[in-house]
């Protein structure tokens, strides 16, 4: 059930020979589907039915676009819908959405088109201790700020529920990792939605974030470069650059003899500096 991760959100070109494994399954995807569409009411079904939409989508992008075309979408958005006070289903349909959104911006927005993201939304709400649940959900969210997304994510209540994501579930390696990811990419290139994070509890989940995992490459990695988008904002920069800094010293401190937390932490507080600097 993983999302991808913020390294990959760019469009890469395939190679010959990964290329020659990119094919479509069609007859296990409409299997699949029409398993979904004979017993809508089953949970276990769809629950089922999109964890096979997950694995199958993972592996090519021809899967994926089969499934685009051929109505995926809007059979895992009816098991959200049918099913939504179940934490398996809607962590199982969150985790496909979530590669069907890594395909390009046309998929992502015909999952807006089925308001995909309110149905996501609902169902951190309506499953708000379940880590899986949360993690998977803000790596759907995190893929389609991307595009329409971050505008409609924020109007919708999403920083907030991505930072309380954060905070309930600390001990989560995989919702602090992607819940960075998400405010990480809709604070890119709006102003707005940087002050939101910051007004709506998110810059102290990420900085948690960090002190919870300083060890971890993804979760430090993903945070800082979050906090490098908020303090875009030039009333904000001072003090996240502030606050990220005390941070950064206070993990060297922590952890003196360990040369990759050396080496990482300084690094970052000099992209820090070299970003005032710029600015």
């Amino acid at each position: 059930m993983d999302s991808s991760s913020l390294s990959s959100k760019s469009p890469e070109s395939k190679g010959f020979f990964s290329s020659l494994f990119d094919f479509t399954n069609d007859k296990e995807i409409n299997t699949t589907f029409a398993s979904m569409k004979s017993q809508p009411n089953d949970a276990k079904t769809q629950q089922e039915a999109c964890d096979q939409l997950h694995k199958l989508a993972e592996k090519s992008d021809k899967n994926k676009l089969y499934m685009v075309k051929n109505g995926g979408i809007a059979l895992i958005v009816s098991a959200m819908r049918n099913h939504s006070n179940h934490p398996d289903v809607q962590a199982s349909a969150c985790a496909a959405l979530c590669v069907l959104a890594s395909h390009s911006s046309n998929t992502r927005e015909t999952i807006s088109e089925h308001n995909a993201i309110a149905h996501v939304l609902e169902a951190m709400k309506n499953h708000a201790d379940h880590a899986v649940v949360q993690a998977n959900a803000c790596g759907v969210l995190s893929w389609l700020a991307l595009d329409i997304g971050r505008s409609t994510i924020p109007l919708q209540g999403g920083i907030e529920l991505i930072a309380q994501a954060m905070k309930s579930h600390l001990n989560s390696v995989s919702v602090q990792m992607r819940g960075c990811e998400a405010l990480c990419v809709l604070c890119m290139e709006s102003e707005q939605n940087r002050n939101s994070v910051v007004e709506r509890g998110g810059v102290e989940s990420v900085f948690k974030s960090v002190k919870q995992y300083p060890l971890d490459d993804n979760v430090s990695r993903i945070a800082v470069k979050c906090l490098q988008e908020i303090a875009k904002n030039a009333a904000l920069s001072k003090q996240i650059e502030v606050e990220t800094i005390e941070l950064c010293v206070d993990v060297l401190k922590k952890h003196p003899k360990d040369v990759s937390v050396q080496s990482k932490y300084l690094s970052m507080m000099n992209d820090l500096l070299k970003q005032r600097k710029a600015s």
